[in-house]
């Protein structure tokens, strides 16, 4: 169905349409649309039109070109769902439009890649991380080893006594947790142990970095929260249960735990804020947005509730325990809001939910267990046992493989400009890194 404008006008194909609608908006408003309405107003009425659109309402008339090209919020709007800067410039807006356009294309059409796998020699993968500079895993064999994106070996940080379960890091300083009850923060440019944090009573099983602060929970039910001097702040105490995952943005904190429970936190001042809507059983996926978050259980549902503890819907769409969760934002009047949550897990199901209404946009069947999921330019990348594949996150529909056929799959992350997929060929561990290497610089012939 061709969409519509606010004010009942038909959003243009050609030239002559804008040209048309220029006249109507005129006749309705009774003004001179181009020279008299303010740039919010214009701005409000652009956000409406696709790219291609836009670019028919620029061939009107130079007028409507120095206009449109400098109307701030419009370009301001455009650039957020890439997650952009916020430049002063237009002309930069519009070049980054670009390019982030041409590289969504490049990932799907799957030009411009270099591929390099490196041998990990790790035991296993239990988790992976990547930096500006480095991509780097952890193992239950005690180590934490980094690569350039080149695949390069860079080090092996040594120090923990049992396997790393989990890691963070923020470019200058690496924070690892272990098996050994400890958390250690490391000079990633040395690999030098900085400090020893010690006092959980058992497998400190996630963590959390925001600012200056490092949040660890632990399968001794608390949640810590330390400086990097190394001190103790607060002990956050209200789980029953191992904490299994976390989620952390500048004012709060939300943990999910095998309690049951979700709770959230004012981790700054060690404060107890709400506990949301708990699940029948183990909480394995939490998500934190500015307005909602979400929990996934081993109850197969997900729990979507307002940031106050409101909750909103429970989805039900899954049949075994939900592991992945992601909130994919939208532009409204400006602001960036969650618009649909993707869900997956061991059931092979991927999900994307409208969160306004809460029903099922499309259900994605894999034939395994999915073993993670994110989303690149637009694109969702779904791991599985076996294989790693991409989806356009519009619509769902299956592009093309990543990785196919391998005896096992641990984990795929990335950036805008890499894919790193963590599995193993023959019971060796390998990291595959996919680098998209689109010369940026050059000029890019490409239609807004």
């Amino acid at each position: 169905m061709r969409q519509k404008h606010p004010l009942n006008i038909k959003m243009p194909e050609t030239t002559e349409d804008s040209v048309l609608i220029d006249k109507k908006l005129a006749k309705k408003m009774r003004i001179n649309i181009c020279k008299e309405v303010p740039n919010e107003v214009l701005s409000s009425i652009l956000m409406h039109m696709g790219f291609t659109q836009i670019k028919k309402m620029l061939l009107v008339s130079k007028e409507y070109l120095n206009k449109i090209r400098n109307c701030y919020f419009l370009w301001k709007n455009k650039c957020e769902p890439y997650g952009l800067p916020f430049l002063r410039s237009n002309t930069e807006f519009l070049s980054i439009i670009r390019k982030n356009k041409y590289l969504k294309q490049s990932w799907k059409k799957g030009t411009d890649e270099r591929r390099c796998c490196v041998v990990t020699n790790q035991t296993d993968i239990t988790q992976m991380v990547s930096t500006d500079k480095y991509v780097i895993s952890s193992s239950d064999d005690q180590t934490i080893k980094i690569f350039s994106y080149n695949g390069i070996y860079i080090r092996t940080l040594i120090g923990h006594l049992g396997g790393v379960w989990c890691f963070c890091s923020d470019g200058k300083y690496l924070i690892s947790g272990s098996t050994d009850k400890s958390i250690r923060i490391w000079d990633s440019s040395t690999g030098w142990t900085i400090k020893v944090l010690t006092g959980h009573r058992s497998t400190v099983r996630c963590l959390k970095i925001y600012e200056k602060l490092i949040i660890s929970g632990s399968r001794d039910s608390d949640i810590r929260v330390w400086n990097y001097e190394g001190d103790c702040l607060h002990i956050l105490s209200g789980h029953s249960a191992s904490v299994r995952c976390m989620d952390i943005n500048d004012k709060f904190l939300l943990s999910g735990s095998y309690d049951g429970d979700v709770i959230l936190w004012d981790y700054k001042n060690g404060k107890t804020i709400k506990k949301m809507a708990r699940h029948s059983n183990r909480v394995y996926s939490v998500v934190l947005g500015k307005n909602y978050i979400a929990s996934g259980s081993q109850d197969a549902t997900i729990n979507l509730s307002k940031i106050d503890g409101g909750l909103i819907a429970v989805l039900r769409s899954h049949r075994l325990v939900v592991a992945w969760l992601f909130l994919v934002y939208g532009i409204k009047e400006e602001l960036k809001y969650e618009k649909y949550i993707i869900t997956s897990g061991a059931d092979g199901y991927v999900c994307k939910w409208d969160i306004m209404t809460g029903n099922l946009i499309y259900k994605i069947s894999e034939n395994e267990q999915i073993t993670s999921m994110f989303v690149i330019c637009d694109l969702l990348i779904v791991s599985t046992v076996y294989n790693v594949k991409m989806y356009d996150l519009k619509s769902g529909k299956f592009i093309r493989f990543l990785k196919k056929n391998v005896s096992g799959v641990y984990k795929v992350i990335g950036n805008d400009r890499n894919i790193i997929i963590g599995f193993s060929e023959d019971v060796t561990p390998n990291i595959e890194i996919i680098s998209n290497i689109v010369h940026l610089n050059k000029k890019i012939k490409l239609t807004l």
